[in-house]
């Protein structure tokens, strides 16, 4: 019984090696015949890359129709040992677009083993420009500056240096105009600060930076709130006329440097009111703060108006 067993399992055996052998010797002999076919070939966009740069990627292929034997068009349509096809061009700035049609004649000559038919591929895309350098002044807007609560500027922004030059497609550096602005992303700043920070820019993948950094300082100092009442004073009042404030007095908010212990006297402020700007309709006057400390932050009345009575 067992000898009929090892007999149909080698006779099975004999029956896959045969239909191996057959395919084999089908493939082979196929491969030797000529085709024509549609392949996805690599390609090359090549140009003078000290003079020009590209600002999106290049084409990396191209759909052509080819005619040839099996074992050639097998070979490139896998990609084994296929230098890609390379389309040059002397002035890539002032092309945009490579249409298909156009590429025969620069291609044809690098398919020594198969023949072009035809490009599949309706146009390339090139977008190339110009390499240029050009140096941009450096800015820190101190009103992004996200500082503690309180706390304010009390030194001008101090940069390392004051410009950094950019080498890039010409296009894109136009279009940054002539200033980068540098932006702080540290928040609730409380003391001195003097980092280095990044100089970023769009696409600064493909843009060179020198430098790529810059140092950036500046002092902070806490300012408290505070108030004050002070008198009022109306100026240019025709002699014939008597006017009554409803209030004399107006409250001047501000914020002082910590330092500063005791409160700041009233008589450091004035606020006077002009009488020639008198709105009749409310008989109302508009209050001027024309002095005050220097060294005071975010002052402002507690009123824009002030109401009179008038007798004349």
């Amino acid at each position: 019984m067992s000898y009929f067993k090892s007999g149909k399992k080698n006779n099975w055996t004999a029956i896959v090696l045969c239909l191996f052998a057959g395919t084999t010797f089908w493939f082979f002999n196929a491969l030797n015949k000529t085709y024509t076919t549609n392949i996805k070939y690599p390609i090359s966009v090549d140009f003078d890359t000290e003079v020009y740069q590209e600002i999106k990627p290049l084409p990396e292929t191209l759909h052509i129709n080819l005619t040839g034997a099996g074992w050639d068009l097998l070979r490139k349509s896998l990609g084994v040992k296929v230098a890609p096809l390379v389309i040059h061009l002397e002035k890539p700035d002032e092309i945009k677009k490579i249409v298909g049609s156009t590429l025969p004649a620069l291609i044809t000559d690098q398919l020594n083993d198969v023949q072009l038919n035809y490009v599949l591929t309706d146009t390339l895309f090139v977008n190339v420009d110009k390499r240029v350098s050009k140096r941009f002044y450096l800015h820190v807007d101190s009103l992004t500056l996200f500082l503690e609560k309180n706390f304010a500027l009390v030194t001008p922004v101090t940069l390392s240096q004051d410009s950094v030059t950019l080498t890039g497609p010409e296009s894109l550096l136009l279009s940054l105009g002539d200033t980068i602005t540098i932006s702080i992303d540290e928040k609730e700043i409380d003391d001195r600060y003097s980092e280095e920070v990044p100089i970023l820019i769009p696409q600064q993948e493909i843009i060179t930076r020198d430098p790529p950094t810059v140092t950036v300082t500046f002092n902070v100092a806490e300012y408290l709130p505070e108030e004050q009442r002070v008198p009022l004073s109306i100026e240019n009042i025709p002699d014939k006329v008597l006017a009554t404030l409803m209030d004399s007095t107006v409250i001047i908010k501000y914020k002082k440097p910590e330092n500063i212990e005791n409160v700041i006297p009233a008589d450091s402020f004035r606020v006077v009111m002009d009488f020639k700007t008198l709105n009749r309709v409310d008989t109302s006057l508009y209050p001027v703060l024309i002095r005050y400390p220097e060294n005071l932050l975010e002052i402002q009345l507690d009123t824009s108006r002030v109401k009179i009575i008038l007798h004349e």
